[in-house]
């Protein structure tokens, strides 16, 4: 496992790809494949799954998950007009600022 993070481009994820799944070579091996290429074999298996997504991106990008969903979107678009609001008026929005309500229905 490498000491620390890295990000990785597209032509490198599409590179090991290959390489994991060459029967040729005998790899077809996630642990082989990550030692080989000084990764985490976390890493390869995600690019693994989400091969298809990773050959559709554009060519150099490194991040190709589009992120988490937002679960409350309502709560989300409030929550950015507010911190827009404060920013026009040229304050600090803290996030010891957001008063979280849990309602019980």
């Amino acid at each position: 496992m490498p000491p620390h993070r890295h990000s990785h481009d597209r032509e490198f994820k599409l590179e090991v790809i290959e390489w994991c799944k060459n029967p040729e070579k005998g790899n077809m091996n996630k642990t082989k494949t990550a030692k080989h290429f000084s990764l985490n074999f976390i890493d390869v298996h995600r690019w693994l799954q989400t091969e298809e997504a990773i050959k559709k991106s554009k060519k150099g990008t490194r991040k190709i998950h589009p992120g988490k969903t937002v679960k409350y979107p309502l709560m989300e678009q409030q929550l950015h007009h507010e911190f827009l609001q404060f920013r026009e008026q040229g304050l600090v929005y803290l996030l010891s600022d957001v008063h979280v309500c849990t309602c019980v229905g």
